[in-house]
């Protein structure tokens, strides 16, 4: 750009990096673990770059550390072999302190957009760079990502907009095919006369008329659950389908908040997304949460909001007690939910 804004751009090459055995350590500012891995937790964790040596030997596999990934086609949780680039591993150790990782030698990938398969169901994905990358995926089509632990509390996290290095994240492919994102390592400059805006790389949100969506979070002492959506939306039905999701496979049990899209007494589901045809709704849920973790908040945020005209309020069953301002005051759940507390959520027209 010269001094009357004239922009000329010229073509670029980046070039991937070679680096060394002790070089790379997820103990980084921008890491998804700067202080390190927590001792006795289950985290989601991936490596980035393309590692010389990417296997786990049985010895690698000690006594006071395990990986494990999803075995999609029988259902169930393996020890992995070999750790690949852009895949997320269950992780857990015991090692008496915080540990951080360094796994060799191995090459950067280069700084152009890199192709992320994403296969129908849930997906167990991670950062291949070694920064962090915005991702703003269309929630009609995917769910996610999300993530698993905030600091020492263990739990899902809300839809994040951006995968950090060394974290995994976990994303739903709603439709039946194969779908590809591109994770773009450098953001889109949109030039102006007085400067430039920096422009996440993603798909345009959908809006529709009467489209709304909330998020229910649920917190105690020593687990959280922030995932859990309820809504409407145009590509939804009334019933029972594909914006009713169920939730994602734990390796462990936590706090939970579980919908019931039928009614039918059995809460799976983490996300009950309905039509814009129906104006008044009511939605099923039930808090249950570990017998040690004490009081459990219940809070109310707003992702995409309501029409003006419409009211959101909560019904406690236990107490026989309706919460109009919900969303402004929360809810302390003070009784232990181990078995279950279940409540209502109403939202309508006033």
């Amino acid at each position: 750009m010269d001094s009357l804004y004239y922009i000329a751009q010229s073509d670029y090459i980046t070039a991937a990096v070679q680096f060394n055995e002790d070089e790379p350590t997820s103990r980084v500012d921008d890491s998804a673990y700067p202080t390190g891995l927590p001792i006795e937790k289950w985290r989601l964790v991936s490596f980035p770059g393309e590692l010389d040596n990417g296997t786990l030997t049985s010895k690698g596999l000690n006594t006071k550390h395990v990986f494990y990934s999803r075995d999609w086609d029988n259902n169930k949780w393996v020890k992995p072999d070999t750790l690949y680039l852009g895949e997320a591993y269950w992780f857990k150790h015991q090692y008496g302190k915080k540990i951080d990782f360094t796994p060799g030698s191995g090459t950067s990938l280069p700084l152009e957009p890199y192709a992320m398969e994403l296969f129908p169901g849930w997906n167990f994905i991670g950062n291949p760079f070694f920064f962090s990358v915005p991702i703003n995926l269309d929630q009609g089509d995917f769910y996610g990502p999300v993530t698993y632990g905030i600091g020492e509390k263990s739990g899902w996290s809300e839809v994040v907009t951006e995968m950090q290095p060394w974290g995994g994240y976990l994303i739903q492919n709603y439709t039946d095919t194969v779908q590809v994102i591109e994770l773009m390592p450098t953001p889109i400059e949109v030039a102006g006369n007085s400067n430039f805006n920096r422009v996440p790389a993603g798909p345009p949100p959908r809006v529709a008329a009467n489209a709304w969506r909330l998020r229910i979070s649920a917190d105690s002492e020593h687990y959280f659950d922030h995932n859990n959506y309820i809504g409407r939306d145009f590509r939804s039905t009334e019933g029972l389908d594909r914006g009713d999701l169920y939730e994602p496979p734990m390796i462990d049990g936590h706090l939970a908040v579980g919908l019931s899209p039928e009614a039918d007494g059995g809460y799976y589901h983490t996300t009950d997304i309905r039509s814009i045809s129906e104006m008044n709704g009511v939605w099923d849920l039930r808090v249950v949460s570990q017998e040690k973790d004490g009081p459990v908040d219940i809070q109310i945020h707003t992702v995409d909001e309501p029409p003006e005209n419409i009211i959101v309020a909560l019904v406690d069953l236990q107490k026989k007690t309706a919460y109009r301002d919900i969303m402004e005051t929360g809810l302390r759940i003070a009784e232990k939910a181990t078995v279950g507390y279940d409540l209502k959520m109403v939202v309508g027209e006033s």
